[in-house]
């Protein structure tokens, strides 16, 4: 749930952030794990974060994306 928590919130705020340098936050550190390391094994987070790699609002963030365990 978390991924998808934070791929909600990619598209909510990607727009707004864009330009900007952005930090994603999670609090399962599964999430943090996957966003930086760009691999999940679990079949479902692979399929999530294939998912918010393909938005357009992340795609717009992605150069200065940083990921947060808090």
């Amino acid at each position: 749930m978390e991924m998808v928590a934070l791929g909600i919130n990619v598209i909510m705020f990607g727009e707004k952030l864009q330009g900007a340098t952005a930090v994603l936050c999670a609090d399962a550190l599964a999430t943090v794990d996957i966003m930086s390391a760009c691999s999940a094994r679990s079949p479902a987070l692979q399929s999530i974060h294939a998912r918010i790699l393909a938005l357009p609002e992340f795609a717009a963030l992605a150069p200065a994306l940083q990921t947060a365990h808090v």
